[in-house]
């Protein structure tokens, strides 16, 4: 008996114990920094995309608003003028100055003359004594080049036979408050110029009776011519006064 346990085998004590510790588990790896700074990146990179699109809208909206506008004018006994589809430009006796925002490249458009444009002439509903004529007024510049001109320098002018009774360009507050147009080729332009039934000596109402009221021009037939710059626009217009 003591023979037979003296040739058992032997354990080394805590051979159990260091085999665990060679084939324990690893600790779980943390993948949130990695998570963050992926955030982080898609975050820059959305916000480099939305910039760039914001500047290429604005780039858009500047580009359009340049190539269009519209003019209006007003003035005493001539009517105000309506808006219409010229480009609002520079001065009409000289050539305009039309700069970038950056002023550089300056381009120099030529002022219109009454050669260089087409006009039409209506009379806007039925005019009665005393009540006067309002016209309408279309004009569209030339068909192969710009050129620039204001309708502060366009008049009317309402005759009878060969009397003048009212030329708008007498008057001193025409010219007041001009308002610039840049005609592109082809492009028209409306407005309205009108006249108060009286008759005028310039710009002074006639009193030919001497009571203190201007002469009321009575019913018949009367001419209307629009002018640029005095040099007439087209055709003279027949219209009645009832």
């Amino acid at each position: 008996m003591a023979a037979g346990q003296g040739n058992g085998t032997v354990t080394p004590k805590g051979s159990g114990r260091r085999g665990g510790s060679r084939t324990g588990a690893r600790p779980p790896v943390n993948l949130w920094p990695r998570r963050i700074i992926t955030g982080l990146a898609l975050l820059v990179v959305l916000g480099l995309l939305v910039v760039g699109l914001v500047h290429l809208v604005g780039a858009v909206s500047s580009s359009a608003s340049s190539g269009s506008g519209v003019a209006q004018s007003g003035g005493t006994q001539s009517g105000s003028g309506q808006s219409g589809s010229a480009h609002p430009g520079g001065g009409a006796s000289d050539p305009t100055d039309l700069t970038d925002d950056d002023g550089s490249s300056p381009v120099l458009i030529k002022a219109c003359t009454a050669q260089d444009m087409t006009v039409g002439v209506e009379v806007q509903g039925s005019p009665t004594v005393g009540s006067g004529a309002t016209f309408g007024i279309t004009l569209q510049g030339p068909s192969d080049q710009q050129c620039s001109t204001s309708f502060g320098r366009v008049t009317i002018r309402v005759l009878s036979g060969d009397q003048t009774l009212y030329d708008s360009a007498d008057c001193a507050d025409r010219q007041s408050g001009e308002s610039p147009l840049l005609f592109s080729p082809g492009q028209e332009w409306s407005g309205t110029l009108s006249w108060d039934g009286r008759t005028y000596d310039g710009c002074t109402p006639v009193d030919t009776d001497g009571d203190g009221e201007a002469q009321v021009a009575g019913s018949g037939t009367y001419r209307v011519e629009a002018l640029l710059d005095g040099d007439v626009l087209g055709k003279e217009v027949v219209f009645e006064v009832r």
